[in-house]
């Protein structure tokens, strides 16, 4: 594991929910997906 990196975490987005009405709707894999391209074209 890097140095700084943070072994666990434990997001809690219910007061996010409850102000904003925020509903993550991506899926991990999508998520995953979309990082990996704006990665490869951000580091180019």
């Amino acid at each position: 594991m890097p140095p700084g990196e943070i072994p666990t975490t434990y997001a809690d987005i219910a007061k996010a929910h409850k102000m904003l009405g925020f509903k993550p709707a991506t899926s991990l894999e999508e998520g995953m997906k979309k990082f990996v391209e704006w990665y490869l074209n951000f580091s180019l």
